[in-house]
């Protein structure tokens, strides 16, 4: 009875509640969405929660395009060039650097601490399952790093992510040994890979360009 406390302030009906519901919501809606999430639940650990949640399956035919893709940096590359079909306001910067591979994570529009903070958090324990899923095994030998000051719950953190994690860095960024970045994919399916990403090059050339 209280998710369409959700909505309150976004000038959304309560029909994008509803399974099947294909409404694109603006930046501005999805973080007015957290606030209230927030308001609902006070859980300082609601980010790590939710991002909790997001196994590569629940993101459609972006997820389907990774689990299937030949290798890891195949199926990161997918996600890098198709978020924009869950999430415009976030994007994904993949670089071979050294001995390591660096996945960064950009928030694309000016968000409040604790939303901002939530969307990080959301993000990268996003990547971290896509990784795993792909390796077949916990990330033991990744390290993330976070733009904000470590939070109060920080001890949490063990709890959710499988590599170390470090705050007040320059940059939000997960580090994976750059070696990984051919690590073939246990469930890889050719014939899947294209038919998803056909699926997902349809779909971003119907996205609004704004």
């Amino acid at each position: 009875p209280d998710l369409p406390k959700l909505l309150e302030g976004t000038d959304l009906p309560t029909s994008v509640l509803l399974p099947g519901d294909e409404t694109r919501l603006s930046g501005p809606q999805q973080l007015r969405i957290m606030h209230n999430a927030r308001l609902l639940d006070p859980d300082p650990e609601l980010g790590l929660r939710l991002g909790s949640q997001l196994d590569p399956s629940a993101h459609g035919p972006i997820g389907y395009l990774a689990q299937s893709s030949p290798d890891l940096i195949t199926a990161l590359r997918a996600l890098r060039d198709f978020l924009p079909l869950r999430i415009a306001i976030a994007q994904l910067g993949l670089e071979v650097s050294g001995p390591w591979l660096r996945c960064t994570l950009q928030v694309r529009l000016a968000a409040p601490g604790e939303e901002r903070r939530m969307l990080l958090e959301c993000f990268a324990l996003l990547l971290q399952a896509l990784v795993e899923s792909v390796l077949g095994k916990p990330l033991a030998i990744g390290r993330f790093e976070f733009e904000f000051s470590p939070p109060a719950y920080r001890r949490a953190y063990r709890d959710y992510f499988h590599s170390p994690t470090r705050f007040s860095r320059e940059q939000s960024q997960l580090l994976l040994p750059s070696g990984l970045a051919g690590a073939a994919n246990a469930t890889a399916d050719p014939g899947s890979h294209g038919l998803a990403r056909d699926l997902c090059e349809q779909l971003l050339a119907q996205l609004p360009a704004r």
